[in-house]
């Protein structure tokens, strides 16, 4: 098959839905399909494009104009042009609004088929904004065949759209590379990290992702227990004072904040910590969370979305009502201070991301729409 993937985000990106394309891109590929990324970028100028082959995916990067309406005029063109010269079997976009709504479009234009996946951060906002909300309803409307990342994106697709046919496909993980390895003590070391609890959050920390509660909770547990706080990824610059703020505040506490690592050293991380806390106040279905289990990391992850979808509490994660500060510290202290219960949390959670989350088995699901599709 030919297959045009259309999206926001694309490595060297950062976010999930950057990761969550590239690693469909790849999969289609070594599965032997004829793959394009198609993805505007903000450091080319408004007319420059750059094509490259990498992973046996041909990525395009389209120059971003001031306006959006005008991006999305030279990305429909520039797509028409690619379909006369490859002939796409179907266009995928990833997220409702802009880029499923372009894949949709083009599709009815090309005389091919559109895919289109929602995420809940696209519909969560999207839909309450005079800007996007046409292109969300356009999209959900037009596109041949709708996904969604979870249970719960699901359902609001069928409430805005109308339509029964979502298929539910939950993002993925590579549990080769995401696994729990030894722990890497010259990592530690120049962390600054000892034999004491480490908490851990993974990915661009902003304030929808809870990062004023998760500070106030370590705070409180810094009070009673040795503990040390690890970022990975980096701060929204938007919420860096929030973080400020917090340093003069406690100037004691061990907080370490790292910049945003490639998923080829990111499993590193993972394993220096005790627990990984994903206190979200919304989300689809987090990466963080999938390759945290996959490393068999207990996680505490506050009850939203796709999350719920995940993981059985007590079992293999451990999840709070949310904006339950409360209840995230008590969890904190419980499994902080049970070696034995961490070990067990993440054994039965790798042993679910192996057995349910696996690549092939999103490859899989994706290619039986395309197949359908095209039949």
């Amino acid at each position: 098959m030919r297959i045009c993937l259309l999206a926001e985000r694309y490595p060297p990106d950062m976010g999930g839905i950057a990761q969550t394309i590239a690693r469909h891109a790849r999969a289609l590929a070594q599965a032997g399909h004829t793959v394009h990324v198609c993805v505007p970028t903000a450091g080319l100028l408004h007319d420059g494009f750059r094509t490259y082959v990498q992973d046996g995916v041909t990525v395009h990067n389209l120059g971003m104009h001031r306006q959006w309406r005008d991006t999305l005029a030279a990305w429909r063109d520039r797509l028409v042009e690619l379909d006369q010269e490859t002939d796409f079997d179907v266009f995928h976009g990833f997220l409702v609004s802009y880029a499923g709504f372009v894949a949709a479009y083009l599709a009815r234009f090309c005389d091919s088929r559109s895919v289109v996946s929602a995420y809940s951060s696209d519909l969560d906002r999207l839909t309450l904004d005079a800007t996007h909300a046409p292109f969300v309803f356009k999209a959900l409307e037009w596109a041949d065949a709708l996904t969604a990342n979870s249970e719960d994106v699901a359902r609001q697709v069928r409430a805005i759209s109308g339509r029964q046919d979502t298929a539910t496909i939950h993002n993925s993980v590579d549990d080769g590379l995401f696994n729990p390895d030894a722990i890497d003590e010259a990592l530690r070391d120049r962390l600054g990290l000892d034999e004491n609890l480490v908490l851990g959050f993974i990915g661009e920390a902003t304030a929808e992702k809870g990062l004023p509660m998760l500070l106030r909770a370590f705070a409180r547990v810094a009070a009673q227990v040795p503990v040390h706080l690890v970022f990975v990824g980096g701060i929204l610059a938007r919420d860096q004072p929030v973080m400020d703020r917090f340093l003069r505040t406690y100037p004691h506490f061990s907080v370490r904040q790292i910049p945003y690592q490639s998923h080829q050293v990111l499993a590193s991380y993972y394993n220096l910590m005790d627990l990984v806390l994903l206190p979200l106040q919304r989300d689809g279905l987090p990466n963080t969370l999938l390759e945290a289990m996959a490393c068999a990391r207990p996680v505490i992850a506050t009850a939203v979305s796709g999350i719920v979808d995940v993981i059985t509490h007590a079992q293999d994660g451990w999840l709070v009502p949310p904006d339950d500060e409360d209840a995230l510290v008590e969890s904190i202290l419980t499994l902080g201070a049970d070696a034995g219960m961490r070990e067990q949390v993440g054994a039965a959670a790798r042993a679910r991301i192996c057995a349910e989350y696996a690549s092939s088995l999103e490859l899989k699901s994706y290619l039986a729409i395309y197949e359908r599709l095209l039949a």
